[in-house]
């Protein structure tokens, strides 16, 4: 006998022990037997483990291709880099929960896109804050009945109660990393305030507001205009701006003209 035979002799007498009368031969067999299955499951377990992880990190490298914010995220250093994906992967991800839980289609992912198209002079990482904070700007909402998001007609106290969202949100933003978190609560907290202080919650204006919540405000209104909801229908880009104006009193006006210049060069 191997080793691994008198390894496996040194059981016969315990096996024999719990089932008395069983043939030494039967227990050794049995056990060979049992090592082999066990083997061959670890052996399978490893190779999927590694399937998965290689599958994830391709299925990561696409995912990241298909971001606005790839090339950002290439110019930042690698141990940060995989820290702020992480991040921007949770947040789309909150932000289409966001999207089915208000029935509003896709709204996270064309705020934080026409967010995004503001930011061609900024650095990298305020590009890649920006548009991952565009994507849970009303993470709040989470924290209502859905039904409210499915009513045609709210009451003037639902409308009311529904600004709270500003400041239910903060409680769903525990992801995100200590270091961001400002630009999150910014975002979050500051995004329904006015250009000449009528807004809500804390009535600011002007440059008070902070930027990330000003492009928001303009940018989540435009999209709410173009919109195709069940019970209005979406206006054109001219239309939508024509109604932006009216309302000029609530938006900076130099990112209203520069909203303005970046539809005009957006393909329909």
């Amino acid at each position: 006998m191997g080793e691994n035979d008198d390894v496996l002799t040194e059981i016969i007498p315990f096996i024999q022990d719990l089932i008395p009368g069983i043939p030494a031969a039967l227990v050794l067999f049995l056990t060979k037997v049992a090592f082999f299955i066990f083997v061959c499951n670890l052996f399978a377990f490893i190779v999927f483990g590694l399937a998965l992880h290689f599958k994830r990190r391709i299925s990561a490298k696409r995912y990241l291709k298909n971001l606005p914010v790839s090339k950002d995220l290439e110019k930042i250093e690698p141990e940060l880099r995989k820290k702020l994906f992480n991040l921007v992967r949770q947040c789309v991800v909150l932000g289409s929960v966001i999207d089915s839980y208000t029935n509003r289609k896709s709204n996270s992912k064309k705020v934080s896109m026409i967010v995004f198209s503001f930011l061609k002079d900024k650095e990298p990482l305020e590009r890649i804050l920006f548009y991952a904070a565009a994507m849970v700007y009303d993470a709040g909402y989470l924290e209502f009945k859905q039904s409210l998001f499915h009513s045609e007609v709210l009451s003037r106290k639902e409308e009311i109660f529904l600004r709270t969202h500003v400041a239910r949100g903060l409680f769903q933003l525990d992801f995100v990393p200590y270091e961001y978190k400002s630009i999150f609560w910014e975002a979050v907290f500051f995004h329904h305030e006015n250009q000449n202080g009528t807004g809500f919650p804390d009535g600011l204006n002007g440059d008070k507001i902070p930027y990330v919540a000003r492009l928001i405000h303009l940018t989540e209104d435009y999209v709410s205009l173009v919109r195709q909801d069940g019970y209005k229908k979406s206006l054109s880009r001219k239309k939508a701006l024509d109604e932006l104006k009216k309302v000029s009193f609530k938006y900076d006006p130099e990112l209203l003209l520069l909203l303005e210049k970046i539809l005009l060069t957006r393909k329909k």
